[in-house]
């Protein structure tokens, strides 16, 4: 069962809703990439949600304000992200086989910055684990590499120059540590965003106490991890299956 459900009252706070016929094993959140822009959305992730639906789990497939939306300023992805995972605890009033104990929020690219980045915000329900699947963790030296071309300019609009606190508050590598448990995917021949990146956080962020793991994968692209029938989604779901708690 598909239900699409509405979060806040713009359009784009809304997300699919993947229930199980059997009583889920947890919820996987998903945030889609496209370096937040418009016109990349949700249904990147429709095959991924299919299969992970197969498998036991409850999946919550997330839409959120991107650039290039009408009126949109720029903590509205931010704020997004966060009431899109506090959404959940209504969810579970209304569909009895939802398993809110096991909550991993999960994102790919872009969608992984934003999984990350609510791994250092407080949030009012509890999740399991943080996972970016070649997430963007650094903004400023996206911005400077020029990542998805002017994205990260457009997402906090502006520069690190002119905006340097707009930086610190949205960038998970100079926000850490951790005291949430994150978990990093990344493919050694991903084309758009670097995997010394991914490397370089890990490294900062265990200097720093983080709880953290990371997953390296050969011969992975970037585009890998919202295919259903790749080598890199079958690390994934092997990892998950074998996270949950009291396994």
């Amino acid at each position: 069962m598909i239900q699409t459900i509405k979060y806040g009252d713009h359009e784009s706070q809304i997300g699919d809703l993947y229930i199980p016929s059997r009583n889920s094993l947890g919820i996987v959140c998903l945030f889609h990439g496209g370096f937040w822009k418009m016109p990349y959305d949700r249904f990147q992730f429709d095959a991924v949600a299919k299969e992970l639906t197969e498998m036991g789990y409850c999946v919550w497939n997330i839409e959120y304000r991107k650039i290039g939306e009408s009126g949109r300023v720029w903590t509205d992805t931010f704020t997004d992200a966060i009431a899109s995972i506090q959404a959940l605890s209504s969810c579970k009033d209304a569909y009895s086989n939802i398993n809110i104990d096991n909550i991993f929020v999960v994102g790919h690219s872009a969608g992984g910055h934003l999984a990350l980045w609510l791994s250092l915000q407080e949030i009012a329900i509890k999740c399991t684990r943080f996972v970016g699947l070649a997430p963007i963790l650094d903004l400023r030296k996206a911005f400077y590499e020029n990542i998805g071309g002017d994205s990260v300019f457009q997402l906090l609009d502006g520069t690190p120059e002119e905006y340097p606190d707009r930086y610190k508050k949205a960038s998970p590598i100079e926000m850490l540590p951790s005291s949430e448990k994150q978990v990093i995917f990344h493919g050694v021949e991903d084309e758009d965003v670097f995997v010394n990146w991914s490397r370089d956080y890990v490294s900062i962020a265990k200097s720093l106490g983080s709880d953290i793991e990371y997953i390296e994968i050969e011969k992975c692209k970037h585009m890998e991890f919202v295919d259903p029938n790749s080598e890199a989604f079958r690390k994934f779901t092997d990892w998950l299956n074998e996270a949950l708690p009291n396994k």
